[in-house]
């Protein structure tokens, strides 16, 4: 007799095991399971290999709205107005075009001319990045955010 290689699936669909049943063989899966031929062995392993995890979309929404109402940050852009006005102005609509799709090139130049001037605490900065993570932002934009996470 001829063995032909097979793949076992559960009630989801995933493939559980792979089996090698004679042609012509009566065997029946498990009640819920089904099986189907898999002679060149394709099937089995696209389902031996692991698939990645999906990645949750960016929520700039959620980052955007948290951090333009957050008073460490107000604080912060208080602090830093006499110094920096421009960078303090810029970085609201800044944030809001990253968030938009915009690109976070002027986020970066403000964001960085308020840390160089050392006018953003390490505390706001770690809180941020966290928050960033938290909403699955681009590692890019969390770098220039500058915590220590």
């Amino acid at each position: 007799m001829t063995v032909i290689p097979h793949v076992l699936r559960n009630a989801a669909g995933e493939a559980v095991s792979l089996l090698l049943l004679e042609q012509g063989s009566d065997w029946q899966p498990p009640a819920g399971h089904t099986v189907e031929p898999d002679p060149d062995g394709a099937i089995w392993a696209a389902a031996a290999t692991p698939q990645p995890e999906p990645v949750p979309p960016a929520d700039w929404d959620t980052f955007k709205r948290l951090t333009l109402a957050d008073p460490g940050v107000n604080a912060a852009l208080a602090t830093a107005a006499p110094s920096a006005p421009a960078a303090v102005l810029a970085l609201p609509a800044a944030l809001m075009a990253a968030a938009s799709g915009g690109g976070a090139d002027d986020f970066r130049a403000a964001w960085l001319l308020l840390r160089r001037l050392d006018l953003v605490p390490q505390a706001t900065l770690d809180q941020l990045t966290a928050l960033a993570h938290s909403c699955n932002l681009p590692a890019e934009f969390v770098r220039v955010l500058g915590g220590q996470q």
